[in-house]
């Protein structure tokens, strides 16, 4: 059975699940090693972190609640310091971040979603931090389609999805997925086809995994659309970024 919709959404409070984790060498975006060393990686991925997050936080006037799902719970404090520090979050009104619950990616979902919608929550779309300049317009498209949708998927260039938004616990959704791999998304497509879900497609965008991701992202910096913090790592990067942007994939 379908959930009761309300199209206007009037008086409902929507949460949008970014995961992510605490920047630690060798933790973190190591597929970028080589060209990058792993300390380099890491401090990518914290420019990552911090632009997206503020960004995400933009949205909050806009009857959006952000909650930061950090993938290990001994990495909350660490995970409130470094975005407090870098001035992504203000004391006294920083948004939720709490501890990923699972032993799988689906697991880890699910218990997200689980979570948010019994906080009384009546749309959520998860979002990474792989993807720092996502355009404010797809997530809120990601929201508004759940008027008429039952779920939102933003595919990646890579395979995966970049977003999924639910107004309703559809745990089918996770169960029997290829996680880190490219057939992510097909196959959640087609378990939310068998489902009989109605599905909003966002637009197609991409992570910055690999080198192509890595090339992708300099032609935005060059074209002015990355966020302070990113264009403050790819400056200190800019020697090896030279031998990326040249190099064909």
């Amino acid at each position: 059975m379908r959930p009761a919709e309300n199209s206007s959404g009037e008086g409902e409070m929507w949460r949008l699940i970014v995961f992510a984790k605490f920047p630690r060498p060798g933790r973190v975006k190591t597929r970028l090693v080589p060209p990058l060393t792993f300390g380099e990686a890491a401090t990518l991925y914290t420019a990552f972190l911090c632009d997206s997050i503020q960004g995400f936080l933009r949205l909050s006037d806009k009857r959006i609640e952000t909650a930061v799902f950090v993938a290990d719970k001994s990495d909350i404090d660490a995970m409130r310091l470094l975005l407090t520090d870098r001035g992504v979050l203000v004391p006294g009104s920083d948004p939720a971040v709490v501890a990923q619950r699972g032993d799988s990616l689906g697991h880890r979902l699910i218990n997200a979603f689980d979570d948010s919608f019994r906080s009384g929550y009546s749309r959520v779309l998860a979002v990474g931090t792989d993807q720092p300049l996502i355009p404010e317009s797809f997530l809120l498209t990601g929201f508004s389609g759940l008027d008429e949708a039952e779920v939102a998927i933003g595919p990646a260039d890579d395979g995966g999805y970049y977003a999924l938004g639910l107004k309703a616990l559809y745990p089918e959704l996770f169960e029997q997925i290829p996680w880190s791999t490219p057939g992510v998304f097909k196959a959640t497509v087609e378990a939310a086809e068998r489902a009989g879900l109605r599905i909003c497609r966002l637009p197609r965008w991409f992570d910055v995994d690999d080198r192509e991701g890595l090339r992708r992202l300099i032609a935005e910096r060059d074209a002015g659309r990355v966020g302070k913090n990113v264009l403050r790592a790819l400056s200190q990067l800019e020697g090896k970024l030279i031998d990326v942007a040249e190099r064909k994939p």
